[in-house]
């Protein structure tokens, strides 16, 4: 099996859970596969233990509002590093990921679903109903994070 390229994508790299999370997949993950971590924002108190561990980390440092340059560098990120796959950890990134689809509809996109409560905006419900098949797979972090 040839090794993928993986972009594990996050909001930022904060000691909390989806990012620890992150973390632990991208140390696995980086034994037989090319990994790449973005954190989108710049809360990144996780980026000295990516460092340390050899895993590739890209930082944004934006703001959400900024969202063409996000999906632009994106973009930059992914066709320079032959992305495959993107795996994304909590909502901002979810919907980054799934815009990214929109441009380049061969990347296969894994969204994590947390058990937050937050989709009930009607932006929200918009967002999930328009944009939900453009997901490969979902990973539910608890039966509250289950569509």
């Amino acid at each position: 099996m040839s090794a993928l390229n993986v972009l594990l994508l996050c909001g930022n790299l904060s000691y909390a859970g989806a990012q620890r999370q992150m973390f632990e997949l991208a140390k696995g993950l980086n034994r037989r596969h090319n990994v790449i971590a973005c954190s989108i924002g710049s809360k990144n108190s996780l980026l000295q233990e990516f460092i340390k561990n050899e895993i590739l980390v890209e930082v944004l440092n934006l703001r959400v509002r900024n969202f063409i340059q996000i999906l632009v560098l994106l973009s930059s990120i992914i066709k320079k590093n032959k992305i495959e796959v993107i795996y994304s950890f909590l909502d901002t990134a979810n919907y980054f990921a799934r815009l990214i689809k929109l441009f380049l509809p061969y990347i296969k996109i894994v969204v994590s679903e947390r058990s937050s409560n937050n989709k009930t905006s009607i932006r929200n419900k918009f967002f999930e109903k328009v944009f939900s098949k453009r997901t490969d797979l979902y990973i539910a972090n608890s039966y509250a994070g289950q569509l």
